[in-house]
């Protein structure tokens, strides 16, 4: 039996595999569930979308495998609460268990088996936003994957603090719907959730976080990256950068070193890389990768896919192709 709840809610409770296959699609990703040979199933499960963040709370007993895979990118959390689970990911097998938090990229995940009594919480994030926030705490932009480690410990400090956030949104969504009434709270929730995990799960940037100095960027800087930030597709100098800035260009360039590590025009080129990709992965069919190069001020096309390369690991008409290859709906 599945039913809608208020809101972007879904909610599933019996034993039909067709009707459970159909709920994770819709919650999750394309998708098909399959009880295991002489094993019946029942499930209790609940999902609610809100935003960038999805909280599913699951109670399964029997045995079942779980064959799904998100062609966008998205991080699957799962807070065991009791019973194991069987993940299968890039070739390599993890078993989810009470005490240890699992993070799942969703575009490597190849099945999931349950055999036995299991619940758990689960949480799916965009890894846009991730990196969205990680750029802001890094006061940079970040390119390429994350790579968050796969298991973290939900019995150490940050793991309890992570463990009761994620109880407090799922009763906040599913039971009462008290947070979707106040999205204030929903958005401070949701961003402490992705600050404990970028701050005590190891990354490709942990170092550069460990590293970033206590105090922020100095006025000009901001007002200096406002500039790029509104003016990425027009032809602007290091001159211009100063005079927004407000000071003079060997000041800037001293605070971009000092602040940012690199020089400001290479700070504006890696913005510039990051809005590419952006629209390298929206376009549509009849978008090329000269025109997208072109619109963010890259005229080289040599050096612009030998740059894109370095950042993030493929060829620009790669990501174009594989943006393509999406259903029109997204997933």
């Amino acid at each position: 039996m599945q039913r809608e709840k208020p809101g972007s809610s879904l909610t599933f409770k019996g034993n039909n595999a067709d009707e459970f296959s159909a709920i994770l699609s819709r919650c999750k990703a394309p998708g098909r569930v399959e009880a295991l040979r002489d094993a019946g199933f029942s499930a209790e499960y609940d999902f609610v979308a809100a935003g960038a963040l999805g909280v599913g709370r699951a109670a399964y007993q029997g045995g079942l495998t779980f064959h799904q895979k998100a062609e966008d990118s998205k991080f699957l959390i799962y807070v065991p609460l009791s019973g194991a689970a069987t993940i299968s990911s890039s070739n390599r097998h993890h078993i989810s268990e009470p005490g240890k938090g699992t993070i799942i990229d969703m575009t490597s995940l190849s099945d999931i088996v349950i055999n036995g009594d299991r619940e758990h919480l689960s949480l799916i994030i965009d890894q846009s936003g991730v990196v969205r926030l990680l750029s802001a705490m890094l006061e940079q932009p970040v390119s390429g994957s994350i790579d968050l480690a796969l298991e973290f410990d939900l019995c150490l400090e940050a793991g309890l603090a992570f463990s009761r956030l994620t109880k407090i949104l799922a009763t906040g969504l599913n039971d009462d719907a008290s947070l979707l009434q106040s999205p204030a709270a929903l958005s401070s929730l949701s961003t402490g959730l992705i600050h404990l995990l970028l701050e005590n799960v190891p990354h490709r940037f942990s170092g550069a976080l460990a590293r970033q100095p206590t105090l922020p960027s100095p006025p000009h800087i901001r007002r200096a990256i406002d500039f790029m930030q509104a003016n990425l597709s027009q032809s602007i100098s290091i001159s211009d950068i100063a005079q927004a800035s407000q000071v003079g260009i060997r000041s800037l360039q001293e605070g971009f070193k000092r602040f940012k590590g690199m020089s400001p025009m290479a700070y504006l080129a890696n913005l510039r890389l990051e809005a590419v990709h952006r629209d390298l992965i929206m376009a549509n069919s009849a978008t090329t990768v000269a025109a997208i190069a072109q619109k963010w001020g890259f005229t080289h096309q040599g050096r612009f896919s030998g740059d894109y390369r370095k950042s993030y690991g493929c060829l620009p008409s790669q990501t174009l192709r594989s943006g393509h290859s999406s259903d029109p709906d997204g997933r």
